[in-house]
């Protein structure tokens, strides 16, 4: 599924995916089982999501709050 939107696996961590096209970037990361998304382009973040939801049982819980570590936004 992540073929299709042309992800590639991190050398540093398998449990993280990115794409770079066009100056938009998409990273993937699997914690536990938990997914989550980041990118600097909402339109494809959301595109991303959907696509996710075609094949996963799983709902869109908005903002990052608990993960044992901290998220900062700039």
């Amino acid at each position: 599924m992540l073929k299709e939107f042309e992800f590639k696996q991190s050398d540093f961590d398998p449990c993280v995916y990115y794409k770079i096209n066009n100056g938009k970037i998409l990273i993937l990361a699997v914690y536990v089982d938990d997914l989550v998304v980041l990118s600097n382009d909402k339109k494809e973040k959301r595109k991303l999501k959907v696509h996710l939801m075609k094949y996963l049982k799983m709902k869109d819980l908005g903002e990052i709050h608990r993960l044992g570590i901290r998220i900062q936004r700039d």
